[in-house]
């Protein structure tokens, strides 16, 4: 997700890139500011300001992806989901389908079936339909049972909390 005074495009400044290497995609109603890049790259030679903010947005983002992959490496699927549940209640937030789900928790898609029939098994999840795909099929159940499959993710570390729902 990308937040509140984010830069996009940071990366392909310093690399050269035309094309972009993600894609955005706003669930609210968004201000932005498009540059030609040709523009762009012309600033940094005369600006260590404008160096260092793009150079502060990239750290932002490799720690982030840096503690998100180590979540993932870390914490079984069945964890991640229920930490998921927990913190993604807007509908609006959630991922479109299980594929993109899958995605975003780094898993194939099977492991992910398999997972959330583990939840479901478990009482934490339940689902509306069958075979249709759609994230929104799955719904919270029983938060108390998410609350303590998710538990390992609402940890502190480092004295301050990474995860909280």
């Amino acid at each position: 997700m990308v937040s509140i005074h984010s830069l996009i495009g940071d990366i392909e400044v310093f690399t050269g890139s035309e094309a972009a290497s993600c894609s955005v995609q706003c669930i609210e109603t968004a201000v932005t500011l498009g540059l030609l890049m040709n523009i762009i790259r012309d600033i940094p030679e005369n600006s260590a300001r404008f160096i260092f903010a793009l150079g502060r947005s990239i750290a932002r983002k490799l720690h982030k992806n840096s503690v998100s992959e180590a979540l993932n490496t870390t914490y079984p699927l069945e964890v991640r989901l229920a930490h998921y549940y927990l913190t993604f209640t807007d509908l609006l937030l959630r991922a479109e389908n299980l594929v993109q789900l899958s995605a975003w928790m780094g898993c194939s898609y099977r492991h992910l079936t398999r997972s959330l029939a583990k939840l479901r098994s478990r009482g934490a999840i339940h689902r509306d339909k069958t075979g249709s795909g759609i994230i929104a099929d799955y719904k919270t159940a029983n938060t108390d049972v998410l609350k303590t499959i998710a538990e390992p993710m609402i940890l502190e570390e480092h004295g301050r909390i990474l995860f909280e729902p």
